[in-house]
């Protein structure tokens, strides 16, 4: 009895069949002339399979971090791809399926890599050096944008992220219409013709990309694959075809930062609306004060009373008042700072008596 995919538990399929990364398969691996093994590296099951995450937080390892430029502090590989063990059968829709080499996506570590976007090939029997530009994008906060604090937690990441949101809407989804998950969150019944928007998923207000540059070059001359025969077992012309060599390091250990700044804030937009008024009204803050102090002084005339507007001298312990009368004449005294409201309005009734 032939079965067919969608009969087959998904989780069961790849972990029998899927890429083992081990001592036989991950030939070399040094990072910053250190030696690393298989065990630096995490499973995970993605639709391409059974991955391999190198430097995940989840190992409970120490992160490895470079510190230098250049390629001789980043991660270098040799892996065996096992080409002998691909699958017969091809299916003409799935193009990929008839390819052959790595796919290597470089992702933030708390981040689901998203490796049909953002990953890129590496054919058997060459080597690649991939050169990373660290890039962080920092997103505008309400109101003015509609990021999440990456702080904020998921069901099943610890941090936040719209790649991560979207990749548990997606199990919601298939939970909710097909009735199964399980705990590695991918469905078990899989469909990669599947899509689904999750709008509630925006943007993280700080999400970190990486900007890769790849070069390649051939692996293994006829005399240096013979020598790597005797180290792996291997035969000369098998490790030609199937070995593939790669490095990753910062060319530079430099950031570029990109941040969303808001077009006008409170500040800026109150500026904006007292500078449209002085220009076509002639109005300004000064305006405004003098208006007021006129409309002051006319009404002290229009009561007749000795009102007084006094401006205060503190070098010689005096103040000036400015005294308005009926017949709109203004006096100017010079009073001491001592003298008390009863005395200056019997001094400015005597005054409005001899005017």
């Amino acid at each position: 009895m032939q079965l067919l995919a969608t009969e087959l538990d998904y989780r069961d399929v790849v972990n029998e069949y899927g890429y083992e990364l081990n001592q036989s398969t991950l030939v070399q691996c040094t990072f910053a002339n250190e030696p690393c093994n298989s065990e630096h590296f995490t499973k995970v099951i993605t639709i391409y399979g059974k991955c391999w995450v190198f430097n995940s937080p989840y190992n409970g390892k120490e992160a490895k971090i470079q510190t230098r430029s250049g390629s001789r502090s980043g991660l270098t590989m040799i892996f065996d791809i096992q080409l002998d063990h691909y699958s017969k059968i091809v299916q003409i829709k799935e193009l990929d399926q008839t390819l052959y080499g790595l796919k290597i996506a470089v992702h933030p570590p708390y981040s689901i890599a998203r490796i049909d976007e953002f990953g890129f090939y590496i054919p058997s029997g060459l080597f690649a050096s991939v050169n990373l530009f660290y890039q962080k994008k920092i997103n505008a906060k309400p109101p003015y944008g509609f990021c999440k604090d990456s702080t904020e937690k998921l069901h099943y990441f610890e941090k936040y992220s719209r790649e991560n949101c979207i990749y548990e809407c997606f199990v919601y989804y298939i939970r909710d219409h097909l009735g199964c998950m399980i705990e590695e969150i991918i469905p078990c019944k899989f469909n990669r013709d599947f899509f689904h928007t999750c709008p509630h998923c925006t943007p993280s207000c700080e999400e970190i990309s990486y900007d890769t540059s790849v070069s390649y070059a051939g692996f293994l001359s006829p005399n240096t694959a013979e020598g790597l025969a005797n180290i792996t077992g291997h035969d000369a012309a098998y490790l030609r075809t199937s070995s593939v060599a790669v490095e990753i390091s910062y060319n530079k250990l430099e950031e570029s930062v990109i941040k969303d700044i808001p077009e006008m804030d409170v500040g800026t937009l109150f500026s904006n609306i007292g500078g449209l008024m002085g220009l076509f009204a002639g109005v300004s803050l000064l305006s405004v004060a003098e208006i007021g102090d006129y409309l002051v002084r006319r009404l002290c005339t229009l009561i007749g009373s000795p009102c007084v507007v006094t401006s205060r001298n503190v070098t010689d312990r005096t103040r000036i008042a400015i005294v308005p009368f009926k017949n709109d004449q203004w006096v100017l005294h010079t009073i001491p700072l001592s003298a008390t409201p009863a005395s200056l309005a019997q001094t400015l009734q005597r005054e409005q008596e001899i005017l």
